[in-house]
């Protein structure tokens, strides 16, 4: 099982790191195609992208170069069904992802994808009723407020040999 682990360049400033990202995708995705197609192992892919599941570089990077699909994102349904990690303002977002190979989708693996989710215990939400639903943040720009996390952790569950 090969595991990938990437926090990627913020969108801020007009996303100035766009090109930034599309680029160190495009090298995990190269390693992945090798990993899947020669090795034919296990892969996940997870961070935090700071992309949503249906931007162009996180669509990009389940297939390869014959446009056949070599990994999956099941953080998309969640994203398509408005479950979100973060929030900037307004705007629900889903940038921390678990990304898998297909071979995790398959019946004849020892590890078989479950489902994925977003953390969002009570314990670690705002108690402030302007920001409910949010998680309870360690920072509001340089003001320290006392809390976890800016993002939602998000996680996958497998069973194995029919159990979860």
């Amino acid at each position: 099982m090969n595991v990938f682990i990437a926090h990627l360049p913020s969108k801020r400033e007009k996303d100035i790191n766009k090109p930034k990202r599309a680029f160190i995708l495009n090298e995990i995705r190269g390693r992945i195609l090798n990993i899947v197609n020669e090795e034919k192992e296990h892969v996940i892919l997870c961070g935090d992208f700071n992309e949503n599941p249906d931007d162009e570089n996180l669509v990009k990077i389940l297939y390869d170069d014959a446009h056949g699909k070599v990994l999956e994102n099941p953080f998309q349904q969640l994203f398509s069904t408005r479950n979100y990690s973060t929030f900037h303002y307004k705007s629900g977002l889903l940038f921390d992802q678990i990304i898998l190979s297909k071979s995790f989708f398959t019946k004849q693996s020892a590890l078989y994808f479950q489902n994925a989710e977003v953390f969002r215990s009570e314990k670690i939400s705002s108690r402030n009723r302007k920001f409910e639903g949010r998680l309870f943040r360690t920072y509001a720009g340089t003001r320290y407020l006392g809390g976890y996390s800016d993002h939602f952790p998000v996680f996958v569950s497998f069973k194995k040999d029919g159990t979860t």
